[in-house]
């Protein structure tokens, strides 16, 4: 966990466990705001059925250097 405070550019970053396994996609932030704003992980199995839904073909290919 980190306090390091996260800027627009980083959303859309997506999250890796310590495999590697992309785990979450990165949202930052609700606008321009005087205090305190709203960073949090999109879980990508939850992603992963919305984006199938929408796109049906959709298909994540990484490789993998154990194959």
């Amino acid at each position: 966990m980190t306090t390091t405070p996260v800027r627009s550019p980083g959303a859309g970053t997506i999250v890796v466990d310590a495999l590697g396994k992309f785990v979450a996609l990165l949202t930052v932030g609700t606008g321009p705001t005087d205090s305190s704003d709203i960073t949090f992980g999109s879980p990508m199995y939850w992603l992963w059925e919305i984006i199938k839904a929408e796109f049906p073909g959709a298909d994540l290919y990484f490789e993998d250097d154990d194959n």
